[in-house]
């Protein structure tokens, strides 16, 4: 680390808990390797050898006269937007959700590009919808006869709700680490409530291992920074609850001595509604060479959701004005882009998936790149570029390391610490879809309920042993809960980003061959 902090060139660290790479700021620039070679007497000649790191590829600096998007990004308008949000949130239950504030946000979206010359239009879709119609009951009927609080103890994700009333019984057995690797259920009994702890991996990934083992209900207990119950989404054949730390540790101290038995008794029902996703497209640019940069404009139901996706949802907004605003000015752009606001994101990544299956497969192939913005304002934040390193398809797409790459110039450039993000499988944000069609796919993300290492700590400052997002799916992620340097960071390096992409010739053949037809 001293000899990246001093200028020696290409240093990345792997940190050990989450796998990620991270640089140093300086690791691709021109250094000067001083050799010694030579001693005579007690002297030591040095020799100068010239030495170049990595891929170059951005044109020549920018005319400083001539306005850039970064330059038009303020962290006033971001903020004022995130105000308008919280505030349509606190008009419906505090949240955002599909069928409480969304339609409000749509609405508010639409009206400021009223006076854009984008091509701005909503797509419509059908979203199967389960709620809970009155409070569920958690019981233990052994060793002890105990009730536990709602939603004090526990939460109820969504992906299962029966229709009607429906009660499962059962016992408890543990599984090891984390939940998610298949060894992990090595000792799990088969037909038992699956007991594990939150991190690591996502909801999804967990309560699809402990479905293929054989489990009839899934406990996930939080860690012991958030401790409070909690609820999310996760697609499951049972009942899936997000227990307190303490209730979780509870019942794995009791079940290693004996056996608990346990009892589930969930009221919903299910039914059909009508959510939308709106898209502003530009009337300038090459068609076959389009550039998608969305956001997801719903919260969960728990919360106004002005991190999650508050950040990247008003980001992705005054990316779209000014970009209007520097077109109307005269400055040109050789490509075509596509802004999306996706609905649905919190129940299953619905709206995005929904408009890419739209599309027809020329459609498909116009669309050479795609941004994802979710949570880029996280209080614990790191910086995360996801470049994609394990593709949907096993694979990662060449354009889309160019495209990751083209991110971590603006952070090195500005000598900002930032990290290389795998994409998790199945896909945790609105690039799945694109990136399970071939699409390069990158994006930028600051952290949600995941915890940061001591390392990230030195990088970053925050708190380590902490999640990123304390306030992930909760009521209290408002205007609050927005780190203002970290959200403008963001936002500006995507603003760099995307105005060197929508200006760059031969983008498509550029992202084909990942940067090699361009001069060095």
């Amino acid at each position: 680390k001293k000899m990246a902090d001093e200028g020696y060139g290409t240093v990345s660290y792997v940190d050990v808990d989450t796998g990620r790479t991270t640089y140093n700021p300086r690791r691709r620039k021109m250094i000067a390797i001083v050799i010694a070679i030579t001693i005579v007497i007690a002297f030591v000649v040095p020799l100068s050898i010239g030495l170049t790191l990595g891929l170059k590829k951005k044109p020549e600096p920018e005319d400083n006269t001539v306005p850039t998007l970064t330059s038009l990004m303020s962290i006033d308008r971001l903020m004022n937007h995130l105000q308008d949000l919280e505030k349509i949130a606190a008009g419906y239950n505090n949240s955002r959700a599909v069928e409480l504030g969304y339609n409000a946000s749509v609405s508010y979206v639409f009206s400021q590009l009223a006076n854009t010359n984008y091509h701005v239009w909503i797509q419509n879709l059908s979203l199967p919808v389960t709620r809970l119609t009155g409070a569920p009951i958690f019981q233990q009927f052994s060793p002890a006869d105990l009730e536990y609080e709602y939603p004090g103890d526990y939460g109820v994700f969504s992906g299962w709700v029966p229709h009607g009333t429906k009660m499962l019984n059962g016992t408890v057995s543990i599984v090891e680490n984390l939940g998610c690797e298949a060894s992990d259920y090595v000792n799990f009994v088969s037909g038992s409530f699956a007991l594990i702890s939150r991190g690591n991996c996502t909801f999804q990934a967990k309560v699809d291992l402990a479905a293929q083992h054989g489990a009839t209900a899934a406990l996930i207990y939080n860690n012991p920074t958030e401790q409070t119950s909690f609820a999310s989404r996760a697609d499951s054949p049972f009942p899936v609850l997000g227990l307190s730390y303490f209730l979780g540790i509870g019942l794995k101290e009791v079940v290693a001595d004996e056996e608990i038995e346990l009892s589930i008794t969930i009221s919903g029902v299910a039914y059909n509604t009508t959510t939308l996703n709106v898209i502003a497209e530009s009337r300038w640019g090459n068609p076959n060479a389009t550039v998608v940069i969305g956001a997801h404009l719903d919260s969960v139901p728990a919360g106004p959701g002005i991190n999650d996706d508050g950040s990247g949802t008003t980001a992705n907004l005054e990316l779209a004005l000014q970009l209007d605003k520097m077109a109307k000015d005269g400055i040109a752009f050789e490509n075509r882009v596509r802004f999306g606001w996706w609905a649905a994101e919190e129940v299953g990544l619905v709206g995005s998936t929904h408009y890419v299956n739209s599309l027809s497969p020329e459609e498909l192939k116009q669309i050479v790149l795609y941004f994802n913005l979710d949570m880029i304002g996280s209080p614990n934040f790191y910086r995360g570029i996801y470049n994609g390193s394990e593709g949907m398809n096993g694979t990662q797409l060449a354009g889309t390391l160019f495209a990751a790459e083209a991110l971590a110039d603006w952070f090195e450039a500005s000598d900002l610490v930032f990290e290389f993000e795998h994409y998790d499988n199945p896909g945790r944000s609105d690039y799945a879809a694109f990136a399970a069609n071939g699409i390069p796919a990158t994006g930028l993300f600051t952290g949600a309920e995941q915890i940061k290492t001591p390392q990230q700590r030195q990088w970053y400052g925050g708190l380590a042993n902490a999640a990123y997002d304390p306030c992930y799916h909760q009521p209290c992620d408002t205007v609050e809960n927005i780190n203002q340097a970290v959200l403008l960071q963001m936002t500006n390096a995507i603003a760099s980003t995307l105005q060197y992409c929508l200006q760059l010739p031969n983008l498509k053949e550029t992202l084909d061959t990942g940067g090699s037809n361009l001069s060095r």
